[in-house]
């Protein structure tokens, strides 16, 4: 690129620096008013990743959390994707020791979306906590685990239990299994909300 005179020097310089200013706005604001706005979004897109930790009382943690799993459930039909994002945000806020669920396949509770350490497989009806709770029908609060009649051991380390039944028109579809390393660590505000939680589920 080349200039006129020394006297028109500087003059063009700026110029064209001006120039090139205002091409980059151009090009910025173009930019902005192609970009996807996100205060539209559902909770669920915008807190994609981030689950709010809240500290307090075991009710205010509950209360805190209760919107941001409908938030995490809005719009999505998937049932095994809902109950993984359910057994996540409860492991997340609590820091409990196994949180998941058992789905009622034929004869049986099988598997399903869990967090922690590997667990029993297949429950008979009856049988132990969970099974206890699908053929009653009821939440079962369990303080020390060994003095259950019939626990299945899946971990030495699990000392209180709470199991959740999921109930709709009146047949128990799943459970919901909390596990703690520490002795009598449930209680009935965690019945309270964790029949909540479960009832936002669509099985």
């Amino acid at each position: 690129m080349q200039f006129g005179g020394q006297g028109n020097c500087i003059s063009d310089l700026f110029s064209h620096i001006a120039g090139f200013a205002d091409l980059s706005l151009n090009v910025k604001t173009k930019m902005e008013r192609f970009a996807a706005p996100t205060s539209h979004l559902p909770l669920s897109k915008k807190m994609a990743e981030d689950l709010a930790i809240a500290v307090g009382s075991k009710e205010e943690q509950y209360r805190s959390l209760i919107p941001q799993i409908e938030g995490l459930l809005t719009g999505e039909t998937d049932l095994v994707a809902n109950m993984a994002n359910v057994a996540a945000a409860l492991k997340e806020q609590f820091n409990w020791f196994w949180v998941g669920f058992y789905v009622v396949k034929n004869d049986e509770l099988v598997l399903a979306p869990f967090q922690g350490p590997v667990a029993c497989t297949r429950i008979k009806k009856g049988r132990g906590v969970c099974g206890s709770a699908w053929q009653e029908a009821v939440t079962l609060i369990v303080p020390d685990v060994e003095k259950f009649p019939g626990h299945i051991a899946c971990s030495s380390l699990s000392k209180s239990e709470i199991v959740v039944p999921v109930i709709r028109n009146g047949t128990v579809m799943a459970v919901l299994d909390v596990d703690s390393e520490q002795g009598d660590a449930f209680d009935t505000t965690d019945q309270l909300y964790l029949e909540k939680i479960v009832r936002l589920i669509n099985f």
